[in-house]
């Protein structure tokens, strides 16, 4: 391995950028379907158990399904970082809800240029598209 590290082309960082979108949809799918880690063992279990699955998948050689539970893992991850890394700093509460509506604003900002140079409607943050009904 060399010492110079990854280097990302335009390419690569639009699809880092659609994978995080991913994690993204499915943070908010879980988060909404279960709601938050109680404890930081429910938290290493649960992504404990999502990667399980994707050890399942790689040696199935099932790699779609695996990319697919790789996607999970990454949501589980930053879902015990949401949860969890609050309680640890009593601070972050309050810079989250301040920085909570900044990027919000900027994800769906960057979205909405996004897919509006796609010709495609922008999902919100929320799961709505901002049209009037």
């Amino acid at each position: 391995m060399s010492g110079r590290g990854i280097i990302l082309g335009p390419a690569d960082e639009e699809r880092v950028y659609e994978l995080l979108v991913g994690v993204a949809a499915e943070l908010r799918r879980a988060a909404r379907k279960f709601g938050p880690f109680a404890s930081g063992h429910e938290g290493y279990a649960v992504i404990r158990e999502e990667l399980d699955e994707l050890w399942d998948d790689v040696r199935a050689d099932r790699l779609g399904s695996a990319v697919k539970e790789a996607q999970q893992v990454a949501a589980m991850a930053v879902r015990f970082m949401l949860d969890l890394g609050r309680r640890a700093d009593p601070l972050a509460d309050q810079l989250a809800a301040a920085a909570s509506t900044r990027a919000e604003l900027r994800v769906e900002d960057k979205l909405a240029r996004a897919f509006a140079e796609k010709g495609q409607a922008a999902e919100g943050i929320d799961g709505s598209t901002g049209e009037q009904g």
